[in-house]
């Protein structure tokens, strides 16, 4: 057998993708935002039209215009420390917490990370309450995509700049917000790294247009 049988042979083995794939594909990429989850659209394979139909229109109504952007995403390492508890955390760091955070976490013990976690970074393009933000990322942990984040990631990103250097974290006096708890902890460097617990009646502003909120998502 020579090399051109060879080649014509190997051509003849690889699968081919039919007219109806390549249509799909190619609609997927007109019609979809860039950097869609793949396993989004998987998991909307045999989802029967209708439920579609009736949870995207529900979804879009919702939120025509989307509070969030996503600005990039990133691993978080285990870190020290293994497991603490917050209090005795807070009593060895220089770091300031408000009463509600105290009051929500301070009795709580925090586990060691399993691995790696990815979060990803997003910045506000409108104003919305928290509570209208937490419903929109509720859809996508609904959907399997995210969940929340925990104090032990919150606590490592602050260890990693706790001089206020720059970083991960704004430390110019700015928000940084954190979806955990079905609410959100706001952690800010003034002099000293605080943080605070929102609830879900707090209002966030475009004003604070450096303002990050991180979430979780599963890998």
């Amino acid at each position: 057998m020579n090399d051109k049988t060879l080649e014509k042979s190997s051509l003849e083995e690889k699968p081919k993708i039919s007219n109806s794939a390549l249509e799909l594909t190619q609609k997927v990429q007109m019609h979809f935002p860039r950097g869609l989850n793949p396993r989004l659209l998987s998991a909307w394979n045999g989802v029967p039209m209708e439920y579609l139909d009736k949870e995207l229109f529900g979804f879009f109504n919702r939120y025509p215009n989307p509070a969030l952007k996503l600005s990039h995403s990133m691993n978080v390492g285990e870190g020290s420390g293994g497991e603490f508890f917050v209090r005795n955390k807070f009593a060895e760091e220089e770091w300031i917490a408000g009463n509600d955070f105290k009051r929500t976490f301070f009795g709580s013990k925090v586990k060691a990370l399993n691995g790696s976690v990815c979060l990803k970074q997003y910045r506000l393009l409108r104003d919305r309450s928290i509570r209208d933000i937490l419903d929109e990322i509720n859809f996508f942990q609904d959907n399997h995509l995210m969940e929340n984040t925990t104090l032990k990631e919150i606590l490592i990103l602050v260890e990693l700049q706790n001089d206020g250097s720059s970083g991960t974290l704004l430390s110019d006096g700015k928000s940084n917000l954190f979806v955990i708890e079905d609410s959100m902890v706001d952690v800010l460097f003034d002099k000293k790294w605080t943080f605070a617990y929102c609830p879900k009646d707090g209002f966030l502003s475009v004003k604070e247009k450096k303002s990050r909120i991180f979430v979780r998502y599963k890998k």
